[in-house]
């Protein structure tokens, strides 16, 4: 389900959601998720790892004209079926996502769904929502593909490079 552009900055300006079924239980595919080192693997070529501060991991995002606006990822929560995590940053970028794991229903694996939602709350989100490389919507499916990749595989393949312009999905 995708979102559409809201004008309330209490509601998200974009919402996305994707599911795959991964052939692995819901801990591990959890477990993978709330780790640094394969969340830099996921996201590679659109976010690049900045250290640390406190509870929070330090993230640069790739967005076009060299800029790098830092985003701070903090886990909110995690129980036995899904994981929270918010993220701010420069300029007002505000997201949500939630991972959640659930027994596939009528065949083997797990159903795995990710909600994210990104809020208005400056001029640097509107420009993250629809200048990020890959955009935000290429992204989401993009993540739970390379996920899916580490568990069940234990490796991630490099993302092919996209021709500039392509708004293919």
């Amino acid at each position: 389900m995708n979102g559409a552009t809201a004008r309330n900055p209490g509601r998200p300006t974009l919402r996305i959601q994707r599911s795959l079924t991964f052939q692995v239980d819901g801990p591990r595919i959890l477990d993978a998720w709330c780790d640094p080192g394969v969340q830099a693997r996921i996201l590679a070529g659109a976010a690049d790892p900045a250290g640390s501060s406190g509870d929070a991991t330090l993230w640069e995002i790739r967005v076009p004209l060299g800029q790098k606006p830092q985003v701070r990822l903090h886990l909110d929560a995690r129980d036995a079926t899904s994981a929270r995590h918010r993220a701010e940053g420069d300029g007002g970028f505000r997201l949500h996502s939630r991972l959640a794991t659930l027994p596939a229903r009528g065949r083997p694996g797990t159903e795995v769904s990710l909600e994210v939602e990104f809020h208005a709350d400056g001029f640097l989100t509107g420009l993250l929502s629809r200048r990020a490389d890959p955009a935000p919507l290429l992204l989401a499916g993009q993540a739970l593909r390379r996920l899916r990749e580490w568990v069940e595989a234990g490796n991630i393949q490099p993302a092919a490079p996209r021709p500039q312009g392509d708004g293919s999905r």
